[in-house]
């Protein structure tokens, strides 16, 4: 039983570092291509699954605008 209890918790922050490197990548990518990012992006990035966030780097890779990446969340 204790064994069950220690691997969740590995497994646990084995997510949290893969959500962690996946948030910073993206926030590097955004940022080098927009610019300061506003603090929506920010906190759509602090709540994003990692299916998010590796989806929304590959496509901030071709966007033209955060405006394209983020249609739904007030940018200004």
């Amino acid at each position: 039983m204790a064994g069950n209890v220690v691997q969740e918790l590995i497994d646990r922050g084995e997510a949290q570092g893969f959500i962690k490197a996946w948030a910073s990548a993206l926030t590097d990518t955004l940022e080098f291509r927009f610019g300061r990012l506003p603090g929506a992006v920010h906190a759509w990035i602090a709540t994003a699954s990692v299916r998010e966030l590796r989806f929304r780097l590959l496509d901030s890779l071709e966007a033209n605008s955060l405006a394209e990446l983020f249609p739904k969340l007030d940018l200004a």
